[in-house]
């Protein structure tokens, strides 16, 4: 049976089964509720801003492997989430660790979670991000 899957090319830890969710591209997430209509719209126009801000850092070779930024609202519960996806693990790690999110990207994201309901419940973590 070993030769059998080590013919497939998998790597050593998934022949092991250690690691079966693949990370391909990876997502910073923030998640938070906002008032209503028109504080999503004003953070929707924040959001606008930190994709522009990537866009322009990945042209001037600050940061690579920015893929896209998606936006997800509830209009019934009016829960607001944002990522920021980056092509693979490495460049997700360089992103996190860079100056450019530091001086840049922090008060671009302080001018989106202002419109949080309860600043006290935001949530922001990591995601492996696959579109299958």
């Amino acid at each position: 049976p070993n030769t059998m899957i080590r013919r497939l090319g998998l790597p050593a830890f998934q022949r092991r089964g250690l690691c079966t969710v693949e990370i391909n591209s990876v997502a910073r997430i923030v998640r938070m509720h906002v008032a209503g209509e028109s504080q999503a719209a004003k953070a929707d126009k924040a959001v606008l801003a930190i994709k522009r801000a990537l866009e322009e850092a990945q042209a001037a070779k600050e940061i690579q492997g920015f893929a896209k930024v998606v936006r997800t609202v509830c209009k019934t519960e009016w829960a607001y989430e944002g990522a920021i996806v980056f092509d693979s693990l490495d460049n997700f790690k360089a992103y996190m660790e860079s100056d450019f999110r530091e001086k840049t990207m922090k008060p671009l994201l302080a001018d989106v979670t202002k419109y949080s309901l309860e600043p006290e419940t935001i949530y922001t973590g990591n995601r492996v991000y696959d579109e299958p």
